[in-house]
């Protein structure tokens, strides 16, 4: 008869711990939310109305790329005219993506080699330890020649410069970016930053990205 292995007998290793997850929108904490006084409740409800604004640039900017560029206008007034109530506002939107969709510095990062809204999950190894990441990229275009990640940000008050940007938005990007590496080793990854509003067009320098994930591990240690 065949003997049997010893590992047969074994308890089963334990698995290793799951590695700390980590949202690339909130990977520097999130803010305190505000007070119950009148000034805080007039903070969230702006802060509402905001929300709304930014779903409703998004879902343009996700779904208008794949009109012919004629029926994008008509096809942005009918989204919006269903769903904000004030005529100003809506063709305030509706001025601010065909201007971002509009834009030479962008435009053919909206073609067919392009995806809306793209699930990104994965694990990143630092010094700290290793972080499960998950996040969802606003627009990445990619072809054989490289990756491009468009991060759309639809504040009021837009920065004049890639040295004035939010370092959570270059952390939430440097994290696409490190995720996206293994995916598509070998080919260059550029990310820009694209504030509506203005529009903007930021493009986050790599050693700005490689920076911000150096220091992931002394911020996620803070309490």
């Amino acid at each position: 008869p065949a003997g049997l292995p010893g590992w047969l007998r074994a308890p089963a290793p334990s698995p290793p711990p799951a590695p700390e997850p980590l949202r690339p929108s909130s990977a520097l904490g999130e803010p305190d939310p505000p007070g119950t006084t009148a000034e805080g409740f007039a903070m969230l409800a702006a802060e509402g109305d905001a929300l709304i604004r930014g779903r409703l640039v998004h879902r343009l900017l996700e779904r208008l790329p794949a009109l012919p560029p004629e029926a994008r206008r008509a096809a942005a007034d009918a989204y919006l005219a269903a769903n904000h109530p004030d005529p100003a506002v809506r063709a305030a939107l509706a001025d601010q993506v065909a201007a971002v969709l509009d834009d030479p510095a962008i435009g053919a990062l909206f073609g067919p080699s392009s995806r809306a809204e793209v699930q990104i999950v994965g694990r990143i190894a630092t010094p700290a330890g290793d972080y499960a990441v998950s996040g969802q990229i606003d627009r990445l275009a990619l072809d054989e020649a490289g990756a491009h990640i468009l991060d759309f940000k639809t504040n009021r008050a837009v920065p004049e410069s890639a040295e004035a940007v939010d370092p959570a938005y270059v952390l939430q990007l440097a994290l696409y970016r490190r995720l996206l590496a293994d995916i598509v080793p070998g080919r260059p990854i550029a990310a820009t930053l694209v504030y509506t509003a203005g529009p903007r067009v930021i493009p986050v320098p790599e050693a700005a990205m490689e920076a911000a994930l150096a220091r992931i591990g002394a911020m996620q240690a803070v309490p």
